[in-house]
């Protein structure tokens, strides 16, 4: 039962990951060619604005996937710890900075929600708002 809700997890997970770079590559406005060769008068070994563009772009998705993933480690994690649920607890991330929100049933339940986020690959620090809730 575990397994299967952290597959449907998963998958929700990506399609809302999926969507929201749909909507925003969408919105953005009309797709054109990237230049790639070197503006005119650049020095030897520059590159143009627009491949910058691209890298950079490439970057914030790539952040954005890497936040993705921890959200959905972490809610694994919750899964798989039958003191915890993960539909009482909200994971948040944006960079590598985790917040958690929601509430547990007692203070231990507490510090292990905090440590199994601290101790997930690419956690850079985690905020607590939860709370005991009895």
């Amino acid at each position: 039962m575990k397994a299967t809700l952290f597959v449907v997890l998963i998958v929700a997970l990506c399609g809302v990951l999926g969507w929201r770079y749909y909507e925003r590559e969408r919105s953005s406005g009309p797709v054109g060619v990237v230049e790639t060769k070197p503006k005119p008068g650049a020095g030897q070994g520059e590159q143009s604005d627009s491949l910058w563009d691209v890298r950079a772009k490439a970057r914030t998705v790539g952040d954005s996937l890497d936040d993705v993933r921890i959200i959905a480690v972490i809610k694994g994690k919750y899964v798989m710890d039958s003191d915890l649920s993960v539909f009482a607890i909200s994971v948040d991330c944006h960079n590598g900075a985790v917040n958690l929100t929601g509430s547990v049933p007692a203070e231990p339940h507490l510090e292990r929600a905090v440590m199994l986020a601290r101790k997930t690959s690419g956690v850079r620090n985690v905020a607590s708002l939860l709370v005991v809730k009895n």
